[in-house]
């Protein structure tokens, strides 16, 4: 469901641009492809991705091995932007 999406971890600078305080917790979608899944799913930019099928995500790194799993079913835990 995350499939097309470009994130980042939030920084000052992040936090700045999109009003987020900086030590909220997860990543921020900054671009969405049109027609991926994502899309789809209606992943938005300035979502903050939360958890994944229940692990907290913090950074990208947590993101990209949460998408390696590929489990057979998705729960996104995210607070829209």
């Amino acid at each position: 469901p995350l499939s097309g999406i470009v994130a980042v971890n939030i920084s000052p600078l992040v936090s700045d641009e999109l009003d987020i305080a900086v030590d909220d917790k997860g990543v921020v979608v900054t671009a969405v492809a049109p027609r991926s899944s994502a899309k789809r799913s209606g992943i938005k930019v300035g979502d903050v991705i939360l958890k994944i099928n229940g692990s907290e995500i913090e950074s990208t790194d947590d993101l990209r091995q949460s998408l390696n799993n590929r489990p057979n079913a998705w729960d996104v835990v995210l607070r829209r932007g």
